[in-house]
């Protein structure tokens, strides 16, 4: 069993989205698979009596899903999929890392991460469009762009994709990549506004 620290104990009652109160009722045991094997740990746990949600602030404030997987298996599963598909990601994790994640666990930790990261994108370019403010950074940029498709449960989709990378002094390459289901138009602006996000405006301003 792991001590988690303070474990997320906020008192004997925190607030509640629906405006009441949780009340702590105890700490709860969670086994959590980490990139050198099972653990368990003991949180904090809250409850509302109004609504009956439920809330375990360990949990959220270290990046742990409703899967099992601790932040650091969780994202070496998301950077071998970038390349690799679900099952080749779930043979590589047991290579590198002796753990045994399934093809099915990849899957829906890969889809978890990528809405949340859409949803940061799509609200940073609301906010964009709210004040016209633009991210700031290299000397020279490259934006390259394609189009393919891939495989849904409904059919066969159009994606545009878009690669972003330079030469930082202190770090080496740099890369960001944009993939989207979007219209062109809509697709642009997201690529556009992470091209500004890594410098464009600076490289176009010294050219």
């Amino acid at each position: 069993m792991v001590d988690c620290g303070s474990n997320g104990y906020k008192g004997s009652s925190i607030a509640c989205e629906c405006n009441s109160s949780m009340k702590f009722m105890q700490h709860r045991p969670r086994d959590i698979h980490t990139l050198f094997g099972w653990i368990k740990l003991r949180r904090a746990y809250y409850n509302c009596r109004d609504c009956g949600a439920g809330l375990a602030p360990y949990d959220k404030s270290s990046g742990l899903g409703s899967e099992q997987l601790s932040t650091g298996l969780a994202r070496a599963c998301c950077l071998l999929a970038v390349d690799d598909s679900f099952a080749q990601t779930s043979q590589k994790i047991e290579e590198l890392f002796g753990q045994e994640v399934s093809e099915r666990t990849v899957e829906r930790v890969v889809h978890r991460v990528g809405s949340v990261v859409l949803q940061q994108h799509n609200q940073e370019l609301g906010g964009f469009f709210a004040d016209r403010q633009i991210p700031h950074l290299p000397e020279r940029l490259y934006v390259a762009v394609d189009g393919t498709t891939a495989h849904e449960t409904d059919g066969w989709h159009k994606v545009k994709v878009g690669s972003i990378y330079w030469e930082d002094k202190q770090s080496g390459e740099q890369k960001r990549y944009v993939g989207r289901f979007d219209n062109s138009g809509t697709f642009g602006w997201h690529l556009w506004l992470e091209s500004c996000r890594c410098g464009l405006r600076e490289v176009l301003a010294s050219a």
